[in-house]
């Protein structure tokens, strides 16, 4: 296996300036979450099982890809640990397994998130830098603690929506030559990662 290079080389310091907004790219999906918290929908009695290879098939644009890879970055997290358990992931999932079914959409596959810890923990990644999707998917009760009770905003989503992220997502794709829009969170991660942070 390749050596791992953890530390932030010229080359990768050139992509930082994508991870410098991602508050405010999650600022009115974080805002309507608290107003829905606080009148006490929130994820406190859950178990997650949205989290869980029976309701997630989750992916995320470049972007997002970035806001988590550097969060994980400065938060000391990108270790050969986490590598092999995303591999693990991938593998055990069929994450990199493509099953195109026309119409320019692909078989999106579910899976257990690599950062989803089983119990009251729950999702082990801060709010600032989740995908919009796992933000925008919240209770419809309050003391919601079994499956079926929570859905997406999706009006929510499309309101985040802007031109900008688009133009990003594109530039980023082209200066990577990555062949995706959007990928599940284990395969986007081991991309950069292999990207930025390996030495041959």
């Amino acid at each position: 296996m390749p050596e791992m290079n953890l530390k932030w080389d010229s080359q990768l310091e050139e992509f930082t300036q994508y991870g410098g907004s991602s508050l405010e790219r999650r600022k009115e999906i974080l805002s309507a979450m608290r107003d829905q918290f606080s009148q006490g929908k929130n994820c406190k009695a859950c178990q997650g099982f949205c989290c869980t290879s029976f309701y997630n098939s989750m992916q995320v644009t470049i972007l997002e890809a970035f806001d988590l890879f550097f969060y994980l970055i400065k938060e000391n997290r990108m270790t050969q640990d986490l590598v092999e358990n995303l591999k693990s992931n991938v593998k055990k999932y069929r994450l990199d397994y493509f099953l195109n079914t026309g119409r320019n959409s692909s078989f999106r596959r579910s899976y257990t998130c690599p950062f989803f810890v089983s119990g009251s923990k729950g999702c082990t990644i801060d709010p600032e830098f989740k995908p919009y999707g796992c933000l925008a998917f919240n209770p419809l009760k309050e003391n919601v603690n079994s499956e079926g009770h929570c859905t997406s905003n999706i009006a929510l989503l499309e309101r985040r929506e802007n031109l900008e992220d688009d133009k990003l997502n594109l530039k980023l794709q082209a200066l990577l030559k990555l062949n995706w829009e959007k990928e599940s969170i284990p395969v986007a991660l081991l991309n950069l990662i292999e990207l930025f942070e390996y030495k041959t």
